[in-house]
């Protein structure tokens, strides 16, 4: 009997989901019977457009199936009781009916259905086709949908899902999926199953749109078969998405499979467990076939083709935030449920049936489960870490560990074990399910536990501050490790978040409450109030902990404040090595979580001020005034307290810490551009979070304007508490900007120093110029606030003139009260003010003014040029040059700047007048080169130089800049010469590089040599990467030039290895090409990094020579990547290549260095190119040494040196071994490749190849354990 029959067809017709859903049955069909890619043209009216006008269905097909017409057809519909009346009218209705473009009655077939059964349907067929224009007529009544549906297992089970037939035993993936996914509030998103699996998603997809037979596991089977659901609907508008669903049967018995392997069209079957045994059989058929397995399923992991492993929290997040789940609420589930969908269901489900719960969470499971549970992680490695699991269980380590491993094998895994270290999965999500399990005597173990972990004080804190970081090299370490301890702290913190029913059966010891339980908990770890150690040695679980148990934490740092400053300074230890700690960090993550719960935000706040008042400052930027500035800050508060309580703990601060409280003030105010990087917030804990509004831009701009009034309200008398508030006076209202004025009109009246009024007049004067220099941006204040500046700058406006002027010279571009826009017009403003400023102090008879203004202003030969045009008397300008030429270094800049314009504008006339009427008189040897150091570089003055004495000479030579700005050859050759006999070779090639080039190879070469002698003895003022570049570039050059010895380049690279070998700068080299055509030079470098075999190195100390060359050898070697006998087109000339091997081993013998050279051979043979005639590498020259050889030291060699060429790598997070599994195929496609003749060389390549598979391994653990961390 059929599963769906006629009469259960026709008594569906006289329903309403009939009417609108029998378009969709014959859609269905098709698609079910034919290939997608078969199907041209498909549209079938279904739901509320049944009732549309036009044809109720089109179809264009290939098709040689029964049923389904080929080429064109036409599809009325109709469901109602007089069935033979409406199928011939709806027929002579059409003959004149629309029909697609592009087709002809003639070539299309019409086809009339119904659900009713009809009598005599062959003489209704032929009376409709007598005379029809179509191409043939067809009638489907309920008789022939029966036998239609027979064949098609998909839509029958469609049917049967609405109730038409007899209930089904299999399942549709759209209906499962709107089963399941709606099990859970808010229903399941087809975002949240793909969510972090895109890839993969895309990689199944490939496999699907042909045959396939897949294996696929996730936590769930049922997850595995909502993944495809998404997977599919994600292509939502392809003819593959739905005919997929039309084809695609889920069979999770037995006895079906033996129904569905009668079936001839080809399906998609997804097998749940134990069909998935069965495979097989439909297999065999020619189906395809998904089997979902699960972690119970016995099937190995290297049959399994695609795990869907879970997504990353961060992905998982932004999934629950597309079903409409707040972002707090979607992270605090991402962590509950681990990042697993199949676990969020059980989370979320919509009535958590008992008796349905996991195995794992039953009570016949219970000790084991709560166990793991409560300890949250261990790492088998800790023999430690193995006691406490001991302990808590009751049980020998090596039992429980046996007893618990089934549960890596169940759906859902409660447990996973990456490595060596154990993890539950969805903590949360387990504690919740087994809470009911948990007694009074688990709870007892838990406080013993947790007070023998936390307490323990970390051994590192006894070591010197600057040894610290370097514990792990001495294995000093905490003996439990950060596994167990994070999953300790998490737990009681989910005692207090979670345990409501702990406290409800009176579960807990002493018949506590569970916060008391877990505070006294933390409360009695010895030392927390007095040892600042504890504290420390808690790391990153301190954080969990106060969130888990506030009131202790808060009252032990409160405790440690009030005593000596001794107890508490060393939390801000960072020790003074590169690589430093900041114990300080978690405190203040932990300060920050505790401040959003405003019962804590006043206590909290003043523990953050207290620190910051003894804060010696470091190089962490994590302090505590920074955190407080996070907390208070207007626009992004770290906290759940109002601003009303916010007010009064700043009042508070203020009156307990004002200097701190002023810092505080002044990090809140508004800026043009500010950064928050946020607070820590809490993991579980709501902390007011709830009852908090949005902050919106009225409540900034409120909590902007308190903050405003109370700095200006705490600002007082102090002058230097004004100048922070001109700060700030741009940025906020006109009133406050009142306030502000109003406040340094009233201050003036106080006893300032002059100093106090000068600092202010300053900070006026900036803030006035730079928004007059950009009056027209978005950013500059209104004129009307700026004239009030100006009221106030007239009255702070200094008395001493020299006060009034010398910024103009402290800038080269200093911002002036002129528009910016056009720069020519502002330079000429600014030269104005300069003259201006010149004239206001210049005095014949007393310069005294003018050497006042040079020795304040930064730039003191500024004044030059604007001296020049007040001052004409050449006398005049001779004798400030005198007076200045001898005095402070400010004056001499000056006077250098000043006698350089002078022979400029004056030439020789200045020249008579400094050999007449000074060099003549002065007998100081600086001050005549002075006189003369900034004259440009010329013959004439190199001549003039001359004339003052060889001692002047020399001083010229030894202090001129080295850049010689002339492009006059005999001028350049000349200067060349003078540095070089100034012993300044470094700084010749610093900044002549380029022009020393001109002067052939051998200058060039006694340069770079001069240089190095000159660095030996000693630069101090040398910019090293300066230097070295330039060495570098003029060694590149020599080895181009054909008129020099490669040995005399190679003897250049030598002294200067280093630069040529450096990580990341790696080249070849003169040298390199020297052992690669002489092995008798090679082997000298092996005798240079290595002793002799057969010596005894015991009490061996080597000279600082021979360290040298020994650290030059192994650079040289390090660098070596060409291959004897290799030409430039990447051939290798076999006879050179033995020859040099041989003479190589044979030398190297001589010395006792053998097994080096062998190791050296084979890691200078790793660069050999691939092989050409079988695409395998390496070359075959190569392969015959290796099978010749038989040398393990050399097979050694190219195996490790195969390994350090890979050089840094970079890789995405949470990325895993992919790269190393690309590189384990390379070689294992070689090891495949090879000829079987060159067998040592096969086994190499294999040992290559099973290297990288174990480092892809290792690499694939790390990712888990990071994504455990910080997925």
């Amino acid at each position: 009997m059929p599963l769906v029959c006629a009469l259960n067809i026709e008594q569906w017709a006289s329903t309403i989901e009939a009417r609108y859903n029998i378009g969709e049955l014959i859609r269905h069909l098709i698609y079910e019977g034919l290939s997608y890619t078969s199907i041209k043209n498909i549209r079938f009216l279904s739901g509320e457009t049944t009732q549309s006008t036009g044809w109720d269905g089109i179809l264009e097909c290939d098709s040689s199936v029964s049923f389904i017409p080929d080429g064109l057809s036409v599809w009325e519909i109709g469901t109602g009781e007089d069935a033979r009346e409406k199928i011939k009218s709806d027929f002579y209705k059409r003959k004149d009916a629309e029909i697609p473009s592009n087709w002809s009655r003639q070539n299309a077939t019409y086809i009339a259905v119904t659900p009713r059964r009809l009598n005599d349907l062959i003489s209704l067929e032929n009376e409709l086709k007598n005379g029809s224009p179509w191409k043939d007529v067809k009638i489907y009544d309920a008789a022939i949908l029966e036998g239609w549906i027979q064949y098609f297992p998909t839509a029958q089970t469609w049917l049967q899902e609405k109730g038409v037939g007899l209930p089904p035993t299999v399942s549709t993936l759209t209906n499962f999926w709107n089963i399941w996914s709606y099990e859970t509030v808010p229903p399941v998103s087809i975002e949240l199953l793909l969510a972090g699996r895109q890839k993969m998603a895309l990689e199944i997809l490939d496999n699907i749109k042909n045959s396939f037979n897949l294996k696929i596991k996730s936590d769930s089977p049922e997850e595995t078969v909502a993944f495809i659901y998404s997977l599919i609907k994600s292509q939502e508008n392809s003819g593959f998405s739905k005919q997929f669903l039309s084809k695609t049967l889920i069979i999770n018995k037995i006895e079906d499979i033996e129904i569905f392997k009668k079936i001839d069209i080809n399906h998609n079957f997804i097998l749940l467990p134990p069909v998935t045994e069965k495979a097989n059989i439909l297999i065999n058929k020619g189906h395809s076939v998904i089997n979902a397995i699960s972690y119970s399923s016995p099937v190995s992991s290297s049959k399994i083709d695609f795990h869907l492993k879970r997504s990353l929290r961060s992905e998982f997040v932004e999934a629950l935030l597309t079903m409409k789940i707040s972002k707090d609420k979607a992270e605090t589930e991402a962590s509950a449920c681990g990042a697993s969908t199949s676990i969020w269901r059980i989370w979320n489900k919509r009535n958590i049936d008992i008796t349905n719960l996991p195995e794992w969470a039953k009570e016949t499971n219970a000790n084991l489960i709560i166990t793991a549970t409560l300890l949250g992680a261990w790492n088998e490695n800790s023999e430690d870490d193995k006691t406490i699991v001991k302990e808590m269980s009751g049980m020998e380590y090596e039992n429980f560990r046996d007893n618990i491993n089934k549960f890596l094998r169940m759906d859902n895994p409660p447990l996973i074990k990456i490595d060596n270290t154990w993890l539950v999965a969805a903590p949360s999500t387990a504690f919740a399910l087994i809470v009911n399990h948990i007694n009074r005597s688990h709870l007892e173990k838990l406080k013993i536990i947790t007070n023998k972990v936390f307490s323990e004080i970390d051994p590192a804190l006894e070591l010197p501050l600057d040894e610290r970081h370097f514990t792990s090299t001495k294995n000093i370490k905490i003996k439990y490790s950060t596994w167990l301890r994070d999953g300790l702290a998490e737990t009681l913190l989910r005692i207090v978040v979670l345990g409501e029913a702990l406290e409800e059966d009176s579960k807990i010891p002493d018949n506590q409450s569970r916060q008391n339980f877990v505070n006294q908990l933390i409360k009695e770890l010895p030392g927390l109030k007095e040892d600042y150690r504890l504290i420390v040695s808690l790391r990153d679980q301190l954080p969990i902990l106060a969130e888990a148990a506030p009131y202790p934490f808060i009252e032990a740092l409160e405790f440690l404040l009030q005593g000596s400053r001794n107890n508490i300074l060393p939390l801000f230890d960072e020790g003074d090595s590169f690589y430093g700690q900041s114990y300080l960090s978690n405190i203040l993550w932990s300060l920050e979580t505790l401040a959003w719960e405003p019962d804590y935000f006043p206590r909290v706040s003043l523990i953050l001020v207290g620190l910051s008042a003894i804060d010696p400052g470091g190089k962490t930027g994590n302090r505590p005034l920074n955190s407080l500035r996070e907390i208070f800050l207007a626009w992004h508060q770290g906290t759940n307290a109002n601003l009303d309580m916010r007010s009064q703990v700043i009042d508070l601060i203020i009156k307990n810490y004002p200097d701190v409280g002023w810092q505080i003030l002044k990090s809140l105010m508004p800026q043009p551009q500010q950064i928050s990087h946020g607070t820590r917030k809490p993991e579980w804990k709501d902390f007011g979070r709830s009852a908090t509004e949005k902050t919106t831009r009225l409540s900034m701009t409120k909590s902007y304007e308190l903050y405003i009034d109370k700095i200006l309200l705490n600002a007082g008398t102090l002058a230097t508490r004004w100048n922070d508030l001109i700060d700030i006076y741009s940025n906020v209202s006109e009133n406050h900007q009142k306030l502000i004025v109003d406040g340094l009109k009233s201050l003036i009246k106080k006893p300032l120093c002059d100093k106090e009024k000068y600092e202010i007049w300053k900070k006026l004067r900036v803030l006035i110029n730079k928004h007059k220099s950009f009056n027209n941006a978005v950013w500059a204040m209104k004129k009307e606030s700026i004239d009030m500046l100006e009221e106030v700058i007239l009255i702070y406006s200094p008395d001493n003139i020299i006060d009034q002027i010398s910024w103009l010279f402290d800038s080269h571009h200093p911002d002036i009260s002129f528009p910016i826009y056009n720069h020519e017009d502002s330079e000429n403003e600014l030269k104005k003010l300069r003259s201006e400023a010149i004239k206001k102090i210049f005095d014949e008879q007393n310069t005294d003014k003018i050497f006042e203004l040079i020795n304040k202003v930064s730039y003191p030969y500024l004044i030059v040029p604007h001296l020049l045009e007040v001052v004409s008397e050449l006398y005049l300008i001779f004798n400030i040059f005198k007076r200045a030429n001898e005095g402070t270094n400010n004056e001499i800049q000056f006077a250098r700047t000043l006698s350089d314009k002078l022979y400029n504008i004056y030439k020789d006339e200045w020249l008579k007048i400094l050999n007449s009427a000074y060099f003549t008189s002065v007998t100081c040897v600086d001050s005549k080169v002075n006189a003369v150091i900034s004259f440009p570089d010329s013959l004439k003055t190199y001549e003039i130089v001359k004339s003052l004495g060889n001692n002047a000479e020399n001083k010229f030579w030894s202090i001129k800049f080295s850049i010689i700005y002339s492009d006059d050859e005999n001028v350049i050759k000349y200067a060349l010469e003078k540095l070089c006999l100034a012993g300044r070779y470094v700084d010749v090639i610093c900044n002549l590089h380029e022009k020393i080039k001109n002067f052939g190879t051998k200058k060039v070469i006694e340069i770079i040599d001069l240089s190095l002698e000159e660095l030996n003895k000693g630069k101090p003022d040398l910019n090293m990467s300066d230097y070295g570049y330039h060495i570098k570039q003029l060694v590149k050059w020599l080895r181009k030039q054909e008129d020099i010895d490669k040995t005399e380049v190679a003897k250049r690279e030598y002294a200067f290895l280093p630069l040529f070998t450096s990580y990341g700068m790696e080249e070849n080299l003169t040298l390199h090409e020297l052992m690669t055509s002489d092995p008798e030079f090679f082997v000298e470098v092996l005798c240079d990094l290595f002793k002799p075999s057969d010596e005894n190195n015991d009490d061996f100390e080597p000279s600082e020579t021979q360290q040298q060359r020994a650290k030059f050898a192994w650079d040289l070697l390090r660098t070596w990547k060409i291959i004897p006998g290799l030409d430039k087109h990447g051939n290798i000339n076999n006879d050179d290549l033995k020859k040099w091997v041989e003479t190589s081993l044979k030398l190297a013998d001589q010395k006792k260095r053998l097994k080096h050279a062998y190791n050296y051979i084979g890691q200078i043979f790793y660069y050999s190119p691939i092989d050409l005639t079988d695409n395998v590498w390496p070359s075959i020259e190569i392969r015959e040494l290796i099978e010749e050889l038989k040398n393990d030291d050399l097979e050694r060699g190219i195996e490790i040196e195969q390994f350090n060429s890979r050089g840094v790598v970079t890789k995405n997070m949470f990325e895993g071994g992919e790269q190393e599994k690309e590189l384990a195929k390379k070689w294992h496609d070689f090891e495949k490749n090879i000829n079987v003749k060159w067998l040592r060389t096969k086994k190499m390549l294999g040992r290559i190849a099973d290297s990288w598979e174990r480092e892809a391994k290792r690499e694939d653990i790390d990712a888990e354990k990071q994504k455990i961390i910080y997925g």
